[in-house]
C-alpha cells in the first residue's frame, strides 16, 4: 500500500515472534507469496491455545491488529503485568548475592495462622492429656489431674502477659522466620510483599514494618566478615489515617493497596 515503515510495523512483528514463542508455529503460512499476503491483511490466523493467561492471549492479538492506531507503544506492552514483573526483577536482583538456601516463598504468620502457599505445613504444637488420679484427697473426695506434655514442671512463676499479636515474617532473604516488632495492638490480618509488609489492627487502623534508614542500625559487617547480620525492622502506624477504618490490606511489589 505503499505506506512508510514505523515503529507500528515493529509492534506487528514482534507480535508475530510471540505468536510463534507460544504456538511454535507461524501466525500466518501459506503455500505462495500472493495467498500469504491475502492472510495478512485479513488478519487470519489460528487462535491462542487457553493454556495460556488470558492476558498474554489478549497481548499478543493487540499486537496483530490490523489497525496501526490499536497496537500498543512499547512503553505500554512493557507496564503490562506480564513484562513488568521481569523488569522490576532485573532492576531489583542484579548484582545481588545469590543465597545459599532456596526461598520458599514470603510467607507471614499472624498468632497461630499462617497465611502461606497451599501445600505447606504448620510448625510444631504442644498437645495435652487429662489424667484421672485415684488418690483421695483429705476431703475423701477424688481428684482429677491434667497434665500438658512439652510443659516443664516446677514451681509456678509470675506470668508476664502475652502480647495480643506476634508476627513473624520469612523468605525474600530471610532464612528463618523473624519476630517483626510489634506496637501495643491486636493484628487480625496480614500481608507481604517485594518490600513492604503491612497488617491491619482490630481497631481499622494501617501498621507497617520498616527496614531503619541506612546507617541508623548497627547491621553493618567488619572488615574480613562472612555471615550476614540479621535485618532489623521498625514497626510504625499510617500517618494521616483519621476517620478511615481499613478493612483489608494488600502487598504488591512496590506498593500497598487497603479496602476501606
Amino acid at each position: 500500500e505503499g505506506k512508510p515503515y514505523n515503529q507500528k510495523s515493529d509492534i506487528w512483528a514482534l507480535g508475530c515472534v510471540l505468536y510463534e514463542l507460544a504456538s511454535l508455529k507461524r501466525a500466518f503460512e501459506a503455500a505462495n507469496l500472493p495467498a500469504l499476503v491475502l492472510k495478512i491483511m485479513s488478519g487470519t490466523f489460528a487462535p491462542i491455545s487457553d493454556r495460556y493467561s488470558p492476558e498474554l492471549r489478549q497481548l499478543v492479538l493487540s499486537l496483530l491488529s490490523l489497525e496501526p492506531a490499536q497496537r500498543p507503544p512499547l512503553s505500554h506492552i512493557m507496564a503490562q503485568p506480564l513484562c513488568i514483573r521481569a523488569l522490576l526483577n532485573l532492576h531489583t536482583d542484579v548484582g545481588s548475592v545469590r543465597m545459599r538456601r532456596p526461598v520458599q516463598g514470603q510467607r507471614a504468620v499472624l498468632g497461630g495462622r499462617v497465611w502461606a502457599p497451599s501445600g505447606s505445613t504448620g510448625g510444631p504444637h504442644l498437645s495435652c492429656r487429662a489424667e484421672k488420679s485415684v488418690a483421695p484427697s483429705s476431703t475423701g473426695s477424688r481428684t482429677t489431674s491434667v497434665r500438658c506434655r512439652g510443659i516443664p514442671r516446677g514451681p509456678v512463676r509470675p506470668a508476664i502477659p502475652p502480647p495480643l499479636s506476634s508476627v513473624y515474617a520469612w523468605g525474600g532473604g530471610l532464612g528463618t522466620p523473624l519476630r517483626l516488632p510489634m506496637l501495643n495492638t491486636e493484628v487480625v490480618q496480614v500481608a507481604a510483599g517485594r518490600t513492604q509488609k503491612a497488617g491491619v489492627t482490630r481497631s481499622g487502623r494501617l501498621i507497617l514494618w520498616e527496614a531503619p534508614p541506612l546507617g541508623a542500625g548497627g547491621g553493618s559487617l567488619l572488615p574480613g566478615a562472612v555471615e550476614q547480620p540479621q535485618p532489623q525492622f521498625i514497626s510504625r502506624f499510617l500517618e494521616g489515617q483519621s476517620g478511615v477504618t481499613i478493612k483489608h490490606v494488600a502487598c504488591g511489589d512496590f506498593f500497598t493497596a487497603c479496602l476501606t
